[in-house]
Parts: structure tokens; sequence; C-alpha cells
């Protein structure tokens, strides 16, 4: 898709001194910011990535916080079933 945008000129500034910083075309410093900036199409997969992302970056040493957490959550259900009943000791 070809789209052509009226930049106001401190805007257009902006965007020319930030692609001269990083060594890169106008154009290629906008999509990339359109791509950091715009939600995903499929929200499913963003949800999924951040949650793979929080697995993979897990501090082994916060699982007596866990285990609080887990606690509190089964503690406040009106549901009899817990959710973490393997989890929580």
């Amino acid at each position: 898709m070809t789209l052509h945008l009226s930049l106001p000129p401190e805007l257009e500034g902006r965007l020319r001194h930030e692609a001269e910083r990083l060594g890169l075309s106008p154009d290629v410093v906008t999509l990339h910011l359109l791509d950091k900036h715009l939600p995903p199409l499929d929200r499913r997969a963003a949800a999924v990535a951040l949650l793979q992302s929080w697995i993979d970056t897990d501090d082994s040493d916060d699982v007596d916080t866990d285990y609080d957490l887990f606690r509190a959550i089964d503690e406040v259900r009106t549901s009899d079933r817990k959710l973490f009943p393997d989890v929580v000791p």
C-alpha cells in the first residue's frame, strides 16, 4: 500500500532527525514506528507472545510470591473449585 501523508514541519523535522541519527531512510523509520505502535491484527497471537516472554524471563526466586498470588486468587473466588489446586501448597 502506498500512503501519502502531509506532515507538519515540526514532525517532519523530528522524523528526518531520527532517520539521520539511525542512518536509515525516513520511510524505514516510519514503517518501524507504525509497526511498533499499531496493535496487531491477531490479538490472541500478541497475548500468547506476551505470556511466552514472561515465561522466558521467569525468575525462580519469586516462587513464594507466586504462591501468595495464587492463594489470594483462590481465596476470593466465589466458586468452591480452585483454579490452582496443584500449585498452592
